[in-house]
């Protein structure tokens, strides 16, 4: 971009800047006075390298991840009832160990939009739903935000009419897929849990124009997904009872834990590079982050078109080695 303005691009940082980013970016310390003189002394052309693929796999990385996604996936929210709600030492837990395996990222979503609470391995991730109270809208607002940049609140009520791209069809599209989502609470065991409807069907009126639709859940960009039948009588595979959840034969939120975290979903990949080059270097090259769209281009598109398929390729798709979107953007500095 400052090409094109008539001047130079950015240089590469200098040792003693690249050492002091890397430590903050990848551990969220410092380096000791011995580890900065040993880097900065060190002749080797692929030290820069070597000391990335140290710091991630040091233990201080995981816990680095997990405070900074933990940021950006509860953004410091408190159920309206706190005993509601999952513990943050267990959803953080989960965080840290989910880094600590070097965890895909679409998997890690996979999961916590899948979570209900009820398994032991993967119930802390119920917290996303949690600590929204297991509000369908709020929900489907920051599902929109969080995991695939856009902002569709305002859509809620009509046609956003800041941004022609944001149509009221796409957030209820959204919203479908959550809209049965309920709360649970086992008062014997003190848990809570998500629990869902078999049934209930989504449409909205336009505030501004009276316009009236129906919809399917259906992501942005996307088309309708239409429930299969359901027959009666059988529209659970746990029936509720009292003190017991009732889990549905056919789940719109397994539904959405399928069809959000893929290549082919509009913004997946391109929110979470954003969002990682945000962390690094203190700006998205969207920005705000959560304004994805044609009237809000990148500051540099083509390096988020480069970033956007690479990020999320080796963020899901190297099952050896996924620390690489973090390699990639450090190595840009």
């Amino acid at each position: 971009a400052r090409a094109r303005r008539g001047g130079g691009g950015a240089g590469a940082a200098d040792d003693a800047e690249f050492l002091r980013r890397a430590f903050r970016d990848l551990g969220g310390v410092v380096p000791t006075p011995a580890e900065a003189r040993a880097f900065l002394q060190d002749p080797a052309g692929d030290k820069r390298t070597v000391l990335i693929d140290r710091l991630l796999a040091r233990p201080e990385f995981a816990f680095r991840m997990a405070c900074v996604f933990d940021a950006m996936l509860i953004e410091r929210r408190i159920a309206t009832i706190p005993s509601y709600d999952i513990k943050p030492p267990e959803w953080r837990d989960w965080l840290i160990e989910s880094f600590r395996q070097n965890k895909p990222w679409d998997q890690l979503v996979r999961e916590m939009v899948d979570s209900d609470g009820s398994d032991e391995k993967h119930g802390p991730a119920a917290k996303f739903y949690l600590v929204r109270d297991v509000e369908p809208h709020l929900i489907a607002r920051d599902v929109g935000r969080l995991l695939l940049g856009t902002d569709l609140q305002c859509a809620q009520c009509h046609d956003d009419p800041r941004v022609e791209s944001f149509e009221q069809a796409d957030y209820f599209g959204l919203y479908a897929f959550v809209s049965r989502l309920q709360h649970f609470h086992d008062g014997d065991q003190k848990r809570n849990y998500v629990t869902e409807k078999p049934r209930g069907d989504v449409s909205f009126t336009s505030a501004f124009t009276g316009t009236e639709g129906q919809t399917q859940p259906r992501l942005p960009g996307g088309e309708m997904i239409a429930d299969p039948p359901l027959i009666k009588g059988k529209e659970y595979s746990v029936k509720p009872e009292k003190g017991q959840m009732g889990v549905p034969a056919y789940s719109r939120r397994q539904l959405l834990s399928r069809q959000l975290p893929r290549k082919q979903t509009t913004g997946f990949s391109r929110n979470i590079a954003n969002r990682l080059w945000a962390m690094m270097l203190g700006r998205g090259l969207v920005h705000p982050l959560d304004m994805h769209h044609p009237d809000n281009p990148p500051s540099h598109p083509e390096l988020l078109e480069r970033l956007g398929p690479v990020s999320y390729t080796h963020l899901r798709a190297h099952e050896t080695d996924s620390y690489l979107g973090c390699r990639l953007l450090l190595e840009k500095k």
